[in-house]
């Protein structure tokens, strides 16, 4: 395992710690006021934990993700009426060559 981003001690398997989502970064628990009844739910609920370098941008990211998600859906939705174009195009070439 890594050390602990907060006391820079190993955090091995035997302690409580946890990663957080974005820099994958690890922490003991105690060293960042995690308790026990908080880890428990953490881990069984499969919750996603972000340390608060992290948490403090993901407001902003977030949102860009999202605009991002939705413009890529827009591109490829795009992308397949341009390419049945391309193949009506190509099947009326083929269709007109043959012809003459």
């Amino acid at each position: 395992m890594e050390k602990c981003k907060s006391c820079d001690l190993k955090v091995s398997s035997k302690d409580k710690g946890i990663q957080c989502e974005i820099c994958q970064g690890w922490w003991h628990c105690r060293c960042i006021n995690i308790n026990e009844e908080a880890y428990e739910i953490l881990n069984l609920e499969k919750i996603y934990w972000f340390c608060s370098a992290c948490n403090s941008g993901i407001g902003r990211i977030l949102p860009t993700v999202t605009k991002l998600e939705l413009k890529q859906n827009k591109l490829e939705e795009e992308m397949k009426i341009i390419t049945v174009d391309v193949s009506d195009m190509k099947s009326k070439n083929e269709e007109t060559g043959n012809e003459q």
